[in-house]
């Protein structure tokens, strides 16, 4: 008898109710903050507050806005995401196989894929209705292109990572991402719900990608958290390194506090498999042999 292996393309219901919850959550966001009247009012102060704001420095490139359509970026992600799952797989299982290489292809995929989907929905499908005379730019600008790509780029570093180093590679990505984040509402691009929505649908819908190592078990959950929490920490204290205002560490603060934890469940939640040996069977590179020998 001779092992068969397989994909495991069930998707846990952990990792459904995950995404759905975000999903769920990002409609609420979007309906609250931009189809009533409160919401815009609220959405909107922030917004101005926010703008106000001007760095006591020089942000570097590394950190500002521009990064975000660097091809150099672009081919940096993708060399590093790729990097990144065959050490996992190779710590791992010992080997990369075909179902390491689809899970890769997934994360590497996730990207475009998810931003286009939120460019989408921004422009061709969401609204913006004028609840405000005061409020000159009433165009719809949710959910933000922009964050949804920093985002995007924090779900395949992190779940490309091998489990040891997850929560420093979650911390670097998370806290850069948060920055970008908050210069997109200080520079004037987007309101704060444009990038809370972004954030919910792009990390929230991570959930149910493949996992290039073994999924979250109980040993690897504190190592889960400590990224989340990281984050938390990390992110506004690098935002207000620039702009040192209590409004900007309250608002970088719930970005951080929002991507983390959305990070942190989609982690725990387990995505579906990669490819696996059927229990019971027999590896090919061995014989079959019965108890006699025969």
């Amino acid at each position: 008898m001779r092992a068969q292996t397989t994909s495991t393309s069930t998707v846990s219901w952990r990792s459904v109710a995950v995404a759905a919850t975000s999903i769920v959550l990002a409609a609420a966001v979007y309906i609250v903050a931009v189809r009533t009247s409160a919401g815009q009012l609220v959405d909107q102060r922030l917004f101005e507050i926010v703008r106000s704001l001007n760095p006591v420095s020089e942000v570097p490139y590394e950190l500002s806005i521009d990064i975000v359509t660097s091809p150099t970026l672009w081919l940096s992600v993708a060399a590093a995401v790729t990097a990144l799952a065959c050490v996992g797989a190779l710590i791992a299982r010992g080997r990369i196989t075909r179902g390491h290489l689809l899970a890769t292809l997934a994360l590497l995929a996730y990207v475009p894929i998810v931003i286009g989907v939120v460019r989408f929905l921004r422009d061709h499908v969401l609204e913006r209705p004028q609840l405000h005379d005061w409020i000159t730019d009433a165009g719809n600008s949710a959910p933000s292109g922009h964050a949804a790509a920093v985002a995007a780029i924090v779900v395949a570093l992190v779940l490309a990572s091998p489990t040891i180093i997850r929560p420093w590679v979650a911390a670097l990505a998370g806290t850069w991402a948060v920055v970008i984040d908050f210069q997109l509402v200080a520079s004037g691009w987007h309101r704060p719900s444009d990038v809370m929505i972004s954030t919910l649908l792009v990390i929230g819908c991570a959930a149910l990608l493949p996992r290039i190592t073994a999924r979250t078990s109980g040993a690897t959950v504190p190592l889960a958290g400590l990224g989340a929490a990281l984050i938390v920490i990390a992110a506004p204290i690098a935002v207000a390194i620039y702009f040192p205002a209590p409004s900007a560490i309250v608002v970088s603060g719930g970005f951080a506090l929002v991507l983390a934890a959305l990070t942190w469940l989609s982690l725990l939640a387990g995505g579906s498999g990669v490819l696996t040996r059927r229990p019971g069977t027999i590896p090919l590179s061995q014989p079959h042999r019965s108890p006699a020998g025969v």
